[in-house]
């Protein structure tokens, strides 16, 4: 019993000494698996234990467990040496009963082991590596049973892993971290939508919200996301169900609405006659499209009727074309001024008639007598106010004529005789001759006849002096109809004792009809016909729309009655005001009796508006827009499409900035450089500057170089940059063709990003270029005007541009001004060129030849040589790419039969962008003196 004892009290001076700190420490954070991990300590219950190194145990030696050292109560098994000298480091080893001790090093002591009933020892239940680590902590175990040895009981006490509790900083599940899988904390809610990106806040689609929980393996996480409204199908519903910024895609209207429609030419509607119909919207059966139904109910134009005060062809003019009323006429005369009236000459009539299509014109002309030749026929025939000059009468004509007094021909039995025109033989005149068988006036004698021919019938005779009888000179049928009666004549004396009738005194015959006298005065049986009022009356009129008189704008006018031909009828109604279309003013303008309906806003005014999700407005780079109030005439008003506003992105990074506004720039931003080149391709005219920017960005914002480069480009290029190491720069290119740039830069990281741009040079007017492959020859260019007639080889001649006379535009070609004049830009004296000649306002029509001088090789005596000849702007391609060996002297210079020149090529420009090239491919010697050209 009492060395079990001083097993259990070793154990527990171990325990005590750990836990004071005393002796050696691990190192680290003292947790172990096995005593390999506790340098001079065991391994206890997944902690190092270290003894004193001094600590006595009771009874010395004798006291001591077999195989310790009682200086420091550590039992040494047999033949183990420990290292440097330290014998209080146990290695471990086979489980060895009643020490207490965890011997094997798996955390438990004396397993399978006995116990001294009463005793206690330390336990855990956990996984081994979890002893110890978090909250997870020692339990004990008590000996129980009867006797000497017993067994363990349970072990209570010991703290197990659990589930991961976040939130209490503890390490729950005794993994050595604490709160892990904790993405949230538990019943924080937060805002949230899985719809596709750039959808959400736009139409109906709207976040939801999600709840941190916490799941039965522990750590915390989102929940579902609850009450979001994702994209769905557009229907016709005026929303928009897609969330793509647009409602009702597909849908031309509302579903059940109906609208004001009009199918009458453009500019009819709404004027004269002219009224609106109605369209109702229809849709389809799944809802996503929608249209306009047929338009019904609507009135248009017709024919504009004459004289009903209406604009029936809706054009803004009431009765235009009417000139005048159906079965009126008026007289005509279409013969010379001066004649109508005269001799014969007599003015006919126009008729007003039918003209189609509600309109009436004056008809043509009938009845009229016009001038026409003399004739000896007693008349003024040509209307010149003589008769019959040249002749008294037509020869061989009769007519009546009269001997009696005057005023009795014709009268009563007064009649007349004939005389006929008498023309004398080989004479140009004539006259009448005698009057025979004329009757003159009688004696009155009462046989009921005028005898006398003085307008009376058996005057003095004819009644009795005083009588009266009826009398009535009406038309017949009239007589007691209407206003008409008849009158009285009286018998009386008319002179030379004879009687006679007076006149018909108090009779009324039919006159014209008189509106509003309610009297028929023309006798025809009915009164006042023709007549829809009494002239000059006024009254009251309105033409618009059953109930819109007197609502809003809308007002009555007035009409007059006025005579027309045979009756009267009321004028157009002046004055009145008419519904028009609503606008949003603050009127009643389609006198509805409501003001402004559909109108949402004040047209023409303006508001700021944000469309972006809740809580972005105005935070980083988000930004309101405006929206003006827009107004559809007949709609209303509402407001406008959002527009400047700047939205949530996604950052770019590397600039700093927070384009997703959610407060943090460049966040989540990591990755390599990226770069953006100018839009390919970029056009420019040789020995000009352009400038190239590029754009470039890093998400970790450290782009340490960046470099401009030609990767390709025409033989013999010739290029400059202003800056080849920054993004933005300018360039030059003296050289037409296409030249391949490359825009690269690079991070601290090494990483780089690359993008290319094309630019095509072009040339301007005319451009020649020359290279060569002798990198010492000295080849010279030659460019002639129309008015050459030599190769300036020997000496200089103006019109050939070259190496003498053409540097830097020194030489001036007809017509004068800057027009047709060339310039040589390089002259290459000892390399691979190239050299250029430019002309760059040219002659259209002029012909240009271009030729090829060996001027001396420098040691070379022959070179191949490319011309390359562009013509205009259009194009950096050349026109014309001519290439040919020549040979000359290696030291000789000039004008020499030893040095070729070679008549390259014609050029003649249709327009100034455009040529015609002919090669001429001829080689001569170039001397002595000038060339032929």
């Amino acid at each position: 019993m009492d060395r079990l004892a001083s097993r259990i009290i070793l154990a527990g001076i171990f325990l005590l000494t750990a836990a004071c700190g005393s002796g050696a420490t691990s190192g680290d954070d003292g947790t172990c698996t096995t005593n390999a991990d506790c340098p001079g300590g065991i391994c206890i219950g997944g902690v190092c234990r270290y003894g004193d190194g001094g600590a006595e145990i009771g009874g010395g030696d004798a006291d001591a467990p077999d195989g310790w050292e009682a200086e420091s109560g550590v039992e040494v098994p047999d033949g183990w040496i420990p290292p440097d000298g330290d014998i209080t480091e146990l290695p471990p080893g086979t489980e060895r009963c009643g020490d207490g001790l965890d011997n094997d090093g798996d955390t438990r002591a004396d397993e399978e082991c006995g116990c001294v009933p009463g005793d206690t020892q330390a336990c855990y239940l956990g996984p081994p590596e979890s002893a110890g680590v978090g909250r997870c902590g020692m339990g004990s175990q008590t000996c129980v049973g009867t006797g000497e040895i017993g067994d363990w009981d349970a072990c209570v006490g010991s703290v197990l892993p659990d589930a991961e509790e976040c939130g209490d900083g503890i390490d729950n599940d005794c993994d050595g971290s604490a709160d892990e899988g904790c993405v949230c904390e538990e019943g924080e809610r937060r805002a949230c939508y899985t719809g596709p990106a750039g959808t959400q806040g736009v139409g109906e689609c709207r976040p939801g919200t999600q709840a941190c929980i916490e799941p039965s393996d522990g750590g915390t996480t989102w929940g579902e996301c609850l009450g979001q409204v994702l994209p769905s199908p557009d229907l016709c519903d005026g929303l928009d169900n897609n969330c793509n910024g647009a409602a009702d895609e597909g849908c031309l209207c509302p579903p059940g609405a109906t609208e004001a429609c009009y199918d009458g030419p453009p500019g009819t509607r709404g004027r004269g006659v002219c009224r609106d119909g109605t369209r109702a919207c229809y849709v389809d059966p799944g809802g996503a499209l929608s249209m306009w139904g047929p338009c019904t109910g609507w009135s248009g134009p017709s024919a504009e009727a004459c004289d009903d005060g209406l604009d029936n062809d809706c054009d803004g003019m009431t009765d235009e074309g009417c000139g005048c009323l159906l079965g009126e006429w008026r007289p005509c005369y279409g013969g010379p001024a001066g004649t109508e009236g005269v001799g014969l000459c007599a003015p006919g009539r126009e008729v007003c008639s039918d003209a189609g299509g509600g309109r009436t014109t004056w008809g043509a002309c009938t009845g009229a007598v016009l001038p026409r030749p003399d004739v000896c026929d007693g008349l003024d025939n040509d209307c010149d106010g003589v008769a019959d000059e040249e002749c008294l009468c037509p020869p061989g004509a009769t007519e009546s004529c009269y001997g009696g007094p005057a005023g009795t021909r014709g009268v009563g039995e007064c009649r007349d005789g004939t005389r006929e025109c008498l023309w004398d033989s080989g004479s140009t005149s004539s006259r009448w001759g005698p009057c025979d068988s004329w009757r003159g006036p009688q004696t009155e004698i009462c046989d009921l006849r005028d005898n006398n021919c003085d307008g009376r019938i058996d005057e003095g005779c004819a009644c009795t002096r005083g009588d009266t009888r009826s009398c009535y000179s009406g038309p017949a049928g009239t007589a007691g109809v209407g206003a008409c009666r008849a009158g009285t004549q009286t018998c009386v004396d008319v002179g030379g004792g004879a009687t006679g009738w007076g006149g018909c005194v108090g009779e009324t015959v039919p006159a014209t009809e008189v509106c509003g006298d309610r009297v028929d005065n023309d006798c025809d049986g009915a009164t006042d016909e023709g007549c829809a009022c009494t002239p000059g009356e006024v009254r009251s009129c309105y033409t618009g729309p059953a109930g819109t008189a007197g609502n809003g704008i809308c007002r009555a006018g007035s009409q007059i009655c006025v005579e027309t031909s045979g009756g009267s009828a009321w004028a157009p109604c002046s004055g009145e005001v008419l519904p028009r279309v609503e606008s949003c003013n603050g009127i009643d303008d389609d006198c509805d009796a409501a003001t402004d309906e559909g109108c949402l806003c004040t047209p023409g005014t303006t508001r700021p508006c944000y469309t972006g999700p809740a809580g972005t407005r105005g935070v980083g780079e988000c930004r309101d827009g405006m929206q003006a109030c827009i107004e559809t005439p007949g709609v209303g008003s509402d407001w406008g499409a959002c527009t400047g506003q700047r939205l949530p992105a996604a950052d770019a990074c590397g600039n700093g900035l927070d384009e997703d506004c959610d407060g943090v720039p460049d966040d989540g931003c990591s990755g390599p450089p990226s770069v953006v080149c100018p839009a390919s391709p970029v056009t420019m005219v040789a020995r000009s500057t352009i400038t190239l920017a590029a754009s470039d960005s890093d998400p970790d914002g450290d782009i340490v170089s960046r470099r401009w480069e030609v990767t390709s480009g025409p033989v013999g290029m010739i290029y400059t940059f202003g800056c080849a190491t920054c993004a933005s720069t300018t360039f030059r290119a003296d050289i037409a063709g296409i030249y391949q740039l490359r825009y690269t830069v690079t991070d601290a990281t090494g990483r780089s990003a690359s993008c290319t741009v094309e630019v095509r040079v072009t040339g301007l007017g005319l451009r020649v270029e020359v290279v060569w492959t002798s990198t010492t020859a000295d080849i010279d260019t030659h460019v002639l005007n129309g008015s050459a007639t030599v190769w300036a080889t020997g000496s200089s001649d103006t019109n050939d541009c070259h190496w003498r006379n053409c540097r830097g535009g020194a030489l001036t070609w007809p017509p004068p001004g800057a027009a047709n004049d060339p310039r040589l830009d390089v002259d290459d004296v000892n390399g691979l060129g190239p050299e250029n000649v430019n002309v760059d306002v040219v002659n259209v029509g002029e012909t240009y030849r271009v030729g090829i001088h060996w001027w001396n090789g420098w040691g070379s005596t022959s070179s191949g040589v490319t011309v390359r000849i562009y013509c205009g702007d259009i194009e950096a391609v050349p026109a014309r790419t001519v290439t040919r060996t020549i040979t000359g002297s290696a030291s000789e210079s000039g004008a020499t039969a030893t040095n070729q020149f070679w008549k390259v090529a014609d050029v003649v420009f249709t327009d100034p962008d455009h040529c015609n090239v002919t090669e001429l491919g001829v080689v001569v010697p170039s001397g002595p003196g000038n060339i032929a050209r």
